[in-house]
């Protein structure tokens, strides 16, 4: 690999490595910059912070270093795409495919690799290294077009968009590819060693839920009552996003529920003897399936 490609491909890494750190650092601060927030923030499992499902694609730009037989290769070509699809089996590994397409004034590269890939969600960021196998097509000017072995590593840092839940910013992909190749008998055997820089749109799916689901309990005091009486209700959260706003809702049985928070009353008035119940709902705005909660009153009689 010359000596102009590892330069730049070391620099970008040396970037994301950076960005990442600082981000992790800055993760650690509530809004006040000083205190830590809890620890269980990350665990609520409607705000997962890791996806199941990545997909790639954008703008890639190719060093090829070396060259075919006495025929000197591109320095650099900018003109390319890349795209990738990922599965992760939990928030930290999983198996990648990936792609790119370059072309240049002398040659064309087409590359096709996939293995494992290992990655880091903090809050923003998402750091990953990857190490893939695969085959690359290479169309130098003057030969016919040869398939090689590649083997393709590196890294790089993704930042999640704000208020986009399913996307991702890939701020910097850098990679290094080595190939060999064989165009016998003109040139029987050639080595290169390339280095890749991508950049794009990461689409994200399958949500992982890292903690317990939210919940809700219900108490109720008096438990018995006569008709007209009231009796108070107390709803007890657990595992709610505390930077979010959670609404209640109730339903009951026999009398009229009085109120929307997390302690209301239901109003007996009217109801007649025998047992009740009220069932309370509550949700965040985000939650795709509500918690919900019941507890049983009696009325008796006169």
């Amino acid at each position: 690999m010359s000596s102009r490609p590892s330069a730049l491909l070391g620099r970008m890494l040396l970037c994301s490595l950076v960005l990442s750190l600082s981000a992790g650092s800055l993760s650690a601060q509530n809004a006040s910059g000083n205190t830590p927030p809890p620890a269980a923030s990350a665990s609520y499992s409607d705000e997962p912070v890791a996806n199941h499902v990545e997909i790639f694609g954008g703008y890639s730009w190719f060093a090829p270093g070396g060259r075919v037989g006495t025929q000197q290769l591109d320095h650099s070509i900018n003109k390319g795409f890349a795209a990738s699809g990922a599965y992760y089996a939990n928030r930290y590994i999983g198996m990648e495919v990936e792609t790119s397409y370059h072309t240049g004034d002398r040659e064309s590269f087409y590359l096709v690799s996939g293995g494992p890939i290992v990655r880091y969600p903090i809050v923003g960021l998402s750091p990953f290294i990857h190490f893939n196998v695969g085959a690359q097509h290479l169309s130098p000017a003057g030969l016919h077009g040869n398939w090689g072995a590649e083997v393709l590593t590196g890294g790089g840092l993704d930042f999640v968009i704000p208020r986009f839940e399913h996307f991702k910013l890939r701020l910097i992909q850098a990679d290094y590819v080595y190939s060999h190749h064989n165009f016998f008998p003109i040139v029987p055997r050639t080595n290169l060693g390339s280095a890749q820089l991508s950049t794009g749109i990461v689409f994200t799916a399958m949500p992982i839920q890292t903690g317990p689901p939210p919940s809700v309990a219900c108490a109720v005091q008096p438990n018995e009552v006569f008709p007209g009486e009231p009796v108070n209700v107390t709803i007890t959260p657990s595992n709610f996003n505390p930077k979010r706003t959670v609404n209640y809702s109730y339903q009951a049985t026999g009398g009229k529920v009085n109120g929307t928070g997390a302690t209301t009353t239901v109003d007996t008035n009217g109801a007649n003897p025998g047992s009740y119940t009220v069932t309370a709902t509550a949700t965040d705005g985000k939650m795709k399936i509500p918690a919900t909660c019941n507890a049983s009153y009696t009325v008796k009689e006169w």
